[in-house]
Parts: C-alpha cells; structure tokens; sequence
C-alpha cells in the first residue's frame, strides 16, 4: 500500500534523475572534450624574441604562441603545403638581423626541420636560417624597417622523417630572434 509521502519522494526521485540525465547529455553535446582542442589543425607554434615584428599567414596575423596552420589532419610524406607566412619588420631605426628555426619536438626529442622549408632565408650549419646576402652565406644584413621577407612559403616532410615520427606525440615550433648587432646568444 502506498502512501501520500512515498509518491512524493518517487516524483521527487523521479525529477532529480531526470535532471541529471539532461545535465550529462547536455554537457555532452555541448562542448568538446578538452583533449580534442587545437587538434584537428596541425600547425607550427610560433615563439617570437627581442624584436617586434608581424608574421602573417596568408592575410591571418599570427601573435606569440600563436599557430601557424598546415591546413591540414595528417603529416604525409612528400606531400607539399603551402604556408605563404610573411614577416615585416615593425622596428623603427637602421634594421634587425633576423634568425629563424624549425623544430620538431617527437616525444621530447627535438628535431630540427629547416630543411623541410621553403624560405627566402638561408639556413645555415648551426641550425638556424638567416636574412643574408645570398651571395655570402656568412654575410647576415639587417632587415631595414617595414621590409617583408617570406619566412616559409612551403613545408614538405620527408618520408624518413615521417616514418620517424608515425605514431609519436608531435609539436611543430619556429623560433624566431632578432638582434640589433648581428649578434645572438
């Protein structure tokens, strides 16, 4: 036999469950898991020091510790994309000597990829790749106020390094220094 006050507390029950299920299946249509974000675009995340400088990809402004897009989801062998980032020189005075790098960081090694690069630097033994006279690869030259000089046009990964990283946890980087000397630390 029931009475008056089981009812209640059955609806009462009844109420929180129902609750607590539109709660979940709410959260879980609404947002993504958190270790999804950032992951559908592969991308290099770019670290800027000492100057002040705009890199752009494409007409997309990119600032520090922003990413600049692959436009893709997978890493292929040989397959070429296409990067158009630019930077300008927004110093004001005589002009910064510029040095960039790539890197590959594969589950805490680094890996430095300059090589898989297309650019208008010119990528030099220790590592780095430097606005210089192109005549002379020693010869660093400042880049003067307002100049724009293409950083990575292309990125095309070989199939060994592919192979390397193939199921490894990646992060892609590029540095990015400038110096009023020509000097960097």
């Amino acid at each position: 036999m029931n009475t008056k006050s089981s009812n209640k507390l059955n609806i009462l029950l009844v109420a929180i469950i129902s609750l607590l299920v539109f709660v979940a299946c709410f959260n879980m249509f609404s947002q993504t898991n958190s270790w999804l974000k950032q992951d559908d675009k592969i991308g290099f995340k770019l670290n800027v020091g000492k100057i002040n400088i705009v890199v752009k990809q494409n007409e997309r402004e990119i600032v520090n510790d922003g990413y600049i897009y692959l436009n893709t989801q997978t890493i292929e062998a040989d397959a070429e994309y296409e990067l158009n980032v630019t930077i300008t020189n927004n110093e004001d005075g005589e002009g910064y000597y510029i040095r960039c790098q790539a890197i590959a960081v594969v589950d805490g090694v680094a890996y430095n990829i300059n090589d898989c690069i297309t650019t208008d630097f010119v990528k030099n033994a220790d590592g780095w790749m430097y606005n210089t006279d192109k005549s002379v690869e020693a010869n660093y030259k400042p880049m003067t106020a307002g100049q724009t000089l293409t950083m990575m046009q292309m990125v095309k990964f070989s199939k060994s390094f592919v192979d390397t990283i193939q199921g490894q946890y990646v992060k892609l980087h590029l540095f990015v220094e400038g110096s009023a000397t020509g000097i960097f630390s």
